[in-house]
């Protein structure tokens, strides 16, 4: 021991790193944190992200809009309120509707369209808006916009306009 001033001193010996002491006490802090959150009763939440051991706090208020809770462990951004990803401008209630059906948000915007049509040949959504009524589809086939018949080629496709519908227009 060391006398400096009017207070005794111990030199550090050995130091250990703080991995080894989170293997030694790590257990018991999460132990002790899984009652204090019991008795919280739920105002507080691990991280979504597996073995994280990162804790935030539950947004309190159901009218009160989530705030976005970033981990300092692994980076991940969580919603408050929600407990997903976080999602800026777009309510919970909507996010949790687009996770459960993500095509809603397409099958909304293209109702009562009639520049819309899914491609018979692969289902991709197809939006023609100008031109003649031969389209090519991101599979590669050509097809009749009147009809949505599918060719292989262009030519096929205006040969058929011209003969069926009696133009490319």
């Amino acid at each position: 021991m060391l006398y400096q001033g009017e207070v005794w001193r111990a030199p550090i010996a050995c130091r250990l790193e703080v991995s080894i002491i989170l293997r030694q006490v790590g257990g018991t802090i999460q132990s002790l944190f899984r009652r204090i959150r019991w008795v919280q009763w739920g105002a507080y939440r691990f991280c979504p992200t597996p073995d994280c051991p990162s804790v935030y706090k539950v947004c309190p208020r159901d009218g009160e809009p989530g705030r976005p809770f970033v981990c300092g462990a692994c980076g991940v951004e969580t919603c408050t309120k929600c407990h997903m990803e976080f999602h800026p401008s777009v309510s919970c209630e909507r996010y949790r509707e687009f996770k459960v059906n993500p095509d809603l948000s397409l099958e909304e915007w293209r109702e009562g369209k009639d520049f819309v049509k899914d491609c018979p040949s692969c289902g991709h959504t197809i939006e023609k808006a100008e031109g003649c009524n031969h389209v090519e589809c991101l599979c590669g086939k050509h097809l009749c916009w009147v009809c949505l018949e599918s060719f292989d080629c262009s030519d096929s496709c205006y040969d058929h306009l011209r003969s069926v519908h009696h133009a490319i227009m």
